[in-house]
């Protein structure tokens, strides 16, 4: 039998060079479909790393507005580079996590849920009341992404593409790092994590902070490649919600599980609002019901059992 560790670096190339391709077998509105999934795959799994140290978050959308916003007004004022702002938009997207971390990280889960919904609430109505700065609530005109010729969806799938790759390595490394062991104490017991020596607030600010830092990147992205952002948009609790979605489908705690999740969700909800149009959004909730209710651990507990039952099928046939 083949290799699994040669299998999966052919899946990966296989899948690298699909990837890599896609601009060139796509159409206009497909591709900008698949930069909303790359968008989507960072928010998700951005959000599960937070999930890590057993830390829910309602609010993620301030992160991706804060991110938006930092980018449009400082391309705006000084004309940086794209890369430049976006990286500024995570920079401030994780001081608003230092800052609400600090403050609200020693709260049971569910305080903190309702903490940072309540924080991207107040981050949007902030925004709203400093039209000198922000434009108000009519929103910020950007320079187009790549000069918005018709090569700039090409650049900027690409783009999104490397975000997504980072985000997601970034991910697999800290799985696989002394880091994630921490993370993995204070989710089981924070007490007896604080006995062994791990400092649970230390940890959680260091997960709350990566995870706010890519969202804020993604979202100058997003300010740059839609070129003209407003708060009801970039901070919407649809955002929040599908960050939180996207890993309970694909699979929570995995590295593939939120971009299998930010795939699929993201692609069907824009296949329903297109073919069914009155009443899409209450088949989407039944699909995802029934999704929770069955496969609690999303599509990636469904394989693992699929391997499971292959494992033991393989090791009963040796034995025969």
């Amino acid at each position: 039998m083949p290799n699994r560790g040669y299998i999966k670096i052919l899946s990966l190339l296989i899948l690298s060079g699909i990837l890599f391709l896609i601009p060139s077998l796509l159409s206009q509105y497909s591709l900008h479909m698949m930069i909303l999934v790359l968008v989507f795959v960072v928010i998700s799994t951005s959000w599960n790393i937070l999930v890590w140290t057993h830390q829910i978050s309602l609010g993620h959308a301030a992160f991706f507005g804060i991110g938006a916003y930092t980018a449009a007004i400082v391309y705006n004022a000084w004309q940086l580079p794209i890369y430049a702002d976006m990286i500024l938009g995570g920079v401030f997207a994780s001081l608003g996590a230092v800052l609400i971390g600090v403050i609200c990280l020693r709260m049971p889960p569910w305080a903190l849920a309702i903490a940072t919904l309540a924080f991207a609430e107040a981050v949007k109505i902030l925004v709203i009341m400093l039209p000198g700065l922000t434009e108000g609530a009519e929103g910020v005109a950007i320079a187009p992404l790549y000069g918005g010729g018709e090569m700039a969806k090409v650049y900027a799938y690409y783009l999104a593409l490397a975000i997504a790759f980072l985000t997601v390595l970034t991910a697999y490394l800290l799985k696989r790092s002394r880091l994630y062991y921490a993370f993995t104490a204070i989710h089981d017991d924070q007490e007896a994590a604080s006995m062994l020596g791990v400092n649970p607030t230390k940890y959680k600010v260091m997960a709350f902070t990566i995870s706010a830092f890519f969202v804020g990147i993604v979202g100058g992205f997003y300010a740059h490649y839609i070129s003209y952002i407003d708060p009801h948009a970039v901070f919407s609790i649809h955002i929040s919600v599908e960050a939180q979605i996207m890993p309970l489908m694909g699979g929570l705690y995995t590295v593939a599980g939120p971009v299998v999740g930010a795939v699929i969700l993201t692609l069907l909800g824009e296949y329903l609002r297109i073919t069914v149009k009155t009443g899409y959004l209450i088949i989407y909730g039944i699909i995802l019901v029934l999704f929770i209710l069955y496969l609690p651990k999303g599509l990636m507990g469904l394989t693992e059992r699929w391997t499971q039952k292959g494992g033991r099928a393989m090791s009963s046939g040796k034995l025969h």
